[in-house]
């Protein structure tokens, strides 16, 4: 990451993209163009897509981007912590900053608060992802820190070099923004060419590789031509699936004839925020079978789970969704008044 100053606010879009960015603010997410996918994707909706029967012997679940959530902790809905519960890890993807600092349109967590979420979620294995577009909103020194402290809290950490992060000696997740609100994070791959030396890498026969990108367009529904583009460079080439971020509106999850998943955008997972674009996400469980020595771990099941969270008194609630209705939303933003305008641009 660049050591040198902080810009007041600096965008990594185009004037073209501003305006779309705003307007989905203004807007329910936008519908993109469903004839941007190749032929060999079959959406996999919410539900339960199994593969070839085995027994599982661990499971993942991923989740859309852990924003910012105030002074209380989010609380789930039974449904949500049983399905959380069924798995061995979870992986965050965390948006922001640990830390007290504040600064116009910079990302920050309260520490006391965010930890104590972390840790209500039992004996899951917690990995966190802290590459994003917000990682250096505050400078190296305080992203250093904020690693650090995950670390000395027990906590996997992976996203603040280009090393891959690697479970039960099968799977591994390989991290990369293609955004940033001041300057990329050295050392992080934000580009095909470099993604293209992990190809060297001398894991990469026997792991299940996971490409795990911060990039395309916020408030989109759907993956942009160009996400589409890069993922058929990247599965089943390279990678093994694709599981991004950055939209903060879910899309579609869908998997290929060779069992490879591409996951562009999980959504959001919570958010402090008036604009209900922000309230939905999903979240992603892949369940592994490990193979004989030396040879990949299989894929024997996917899952995916639509959340929705509602603002409360006490914070943020999130629970199931039986679907992704940002009409039904919308339909009481007048409610919010001045508060929906302070965050409709956030």
């Amino acid at each position: 990451m660049s050591r040198g100053s902080l810009s007041w606010w600096r965008s990594p879009y185009s004037f073209r993209e501003k305006l779309d960015f705003a307007k989905y603010r203004f807007h329910a997410p936008k519908q993109n163009s469903t004839n941007l996918l190749w032929n060999d994707l079959r959406e996999i909706g919410k539900g339960l897509c199994c593969l070839p029967s085995m027994k599982d012997e661990f499971s993942i679940i991923f989740t859309g981007d852990l924003m910012p959530f105030g002074d209380y902790p989010p609380k789930l809905s039974k449904d949500l912590s049983d399905f959380i519960d069924r798995s061995n890890y979870i992986v965050f993807n965390i948006e922001g900053i640990v830390t007290e600092k504040k600064r116009f349109l910079a990302l920050s967590h309260s520490q006391k608060n965010l930890m104590e979420f972390l840790k209500s979620h039992g004996d899951r294995k917690i990995i966190l992802n802290v590459a994003n577009n917000h990682s250096s909103d505050f400078g190296h020194l305080d992203f250093q820190r904020q690693n650090s402290l995950f670390r000395e809290n027990g906590f996997l950490v992976f996203g603040d070099n280009e090393e891959p992060m690697i479970i039960e000696d099968a799977v591994a997740f390989f991290p990369s923004t293609f955004l940033s609100n001041q300057s990329l994070l050295s050392g992080i791959p934000s580009s095909l060419n470099e993604i293209n030396r992990w190809k060297q890498h001398s894991l990469f026969d026997r792991n299940y590789n996971i490409f795990m990108p911060h990039w395309g367009y916020e408030m989109h529904l759907h993956p942009s031509k160009q996400q589409i583009s890069i993922a058929q460079k990247l599965i089943p080439t390279i990678f093994d699936s694709i599981v991004g971020n950055h939209s903060h509106s879910p899309h579609p999850v869908y998997t290929l004839a060779d069992n490879s998943i591409l996951a562009t955008s999980l959504g959001n997972y919570c958010y402090l925020n008036m604009n209900p674009n922000h309230w939905f996400g999903s979240l992603l469980r892949l369940s592994f079978a490990k193979g004989a020595a030396n040879h990949k771990p299989l894929l024997i099941s996917v899952e995916v789970v639509y959340i929705k969270q509602s603002l409360t008194r006490k914070g943020i609630f999130i629970e199931c969704s039986s679907s992704l209705d940002y009409k039904t939303s919308r339909s009481n933003i007048n409610c919010f008044g001045l508060k929906y305008l302070r965050d409709v641009l956030k």
